[in-house]
């Protein structure tokens, strides 16, 4: 399958407004509109014909077929051009999203690459993670306090037996 050629909105809407406005109905083979003509408003007792569709390859229904395609086209046109533009915007906004949140991914990756500490300029909801690291740098400072207790405590069990000992050893001395 080939690719299809880009569609040229800008012409398409030229084309759209360009045409007759409707809505477009079908009498039998006939695409009619009720356009009013400005210069003989009384003539708009009978619709207007847009379009006249014929039986084309011998086969039988195609005219009526053919105006219904062509009357439908005034109100599916622009619907389709109105969708195209809207997924359009969405696709371009889905990208922006994507390309930012890839970028904040490829920071976080080089700051544990490059052994740096992650902050909240590396994630993507910086008052959260702001959050998470205080709370980190706050356990941190807790469990080294924890760390400096127990190191006093266990030099103060070290000097208690150490003043035990020698004190045993000063008894020991005095009744051999």
């Amino acid at each position: 399958m080939t690719d299809p050629k880009p569609l040229d909105l800008a012409a398409i809407q030229a084309r759209e407004d360009a045409a007759t406005s409707g809505p477009w109905y079908t009498e039998e083979e006939m695409v009619q509109t009720n356009w009013v003509d400005p210069l003989w408003p009384e003539d708009d007792q009978e619709g207007w014909s847009v379009a006249e569709c014929y039986n084309l390859g011998g086969k039988e229904g195609h005219g009526k077929a053919n105006a219904a395609f062509i009357a439908h086209a005034r109100e599916d046109i622009p619907a389709l051009r109105a969708a195209l533009e809207q997924a359009q915007q969405d696709n371009e906004r889905v990208t922006r999203d994507r390309d930012a949140k890839s970028h904040v991914i490829d920071r976080i990756v080089d700051a544990f690459q490059t052994g740096k500490e992650p902050d909240a300029e590396h994630w993507p909801f910086p008052a959260q993670v702001a959050a998470l690291v205080r709370e980190r740098d706050d356990l941190r400072v807790k469990w080294n306090e924890a760390c400096d207790e127990l190191r006093d405590l266990l030099l103060n069990v070290g000097m208690a037996n150490a003043r035990r000992d020698h004190i045993a050893a000063l008894l020991v001395r005095k009744n051999p």
